[in-house]
């Protein structure tokens, strides 16, 4: 039985900077490029005190959940982005390989070009011609 049940980007495909620089410049061209796709961020990472941890894990954060859920007419992906050198830790990849279990598409990104063409081949709805 494989280990990993979801898509993975090549480390050689991966952009300059941090995770959340290349999720914040993706998030904003997604706003163009794919209007019509849901997209919402889990704030999973980050320092929190003791009763920030407990508080979120009150509210239901998820550790390992990916870092985007897009949804559009008739489909659902989740993207975690990871910048060059970095890969899933345990817990996260428990979850990528649940949900990439239960059906549902699931990727593991490092660029901004790298998620779009992701979503384009789940079918996800673009405002113009996007080109793999």
């Amino acid at each position: 039985m494989p280990d990993r049940f979801y898509h993975q980007e090549p480390p050689s495909q991966a952009e300059q900077g941090s995770e959340e620089a290349i999720q914040a410049r993706w998030l904003r061209d997604a706003a163009t490029m794919c209007p019509d796709v849901l997209l919402a961020a889990v704030p999973n990472g980050g320092k929190r005190t003791g009763y920030a941890r407990a508080k979120v894990k009150r509210e239901g954060i998820k550790k390992g959940f990916p870092d985007i859920i897009a949804t559009w007419p008739g489909g659902v992906a989740f993207i975690e982005f990871k910048k060059r050198g970095e890969y899933p830790d345990a817990d996260q990849r428990k979850i990528l390989n649940r949900l990439a279990l239960q059906g549902h598409a699931v990727a593991v990104v490092r660029s901004s070009k790298g998620a779009f063409d992701f979503l384009k081949l789940q079918g996800a709805p673009f405002a113009g011609e996007w080109h793999l």
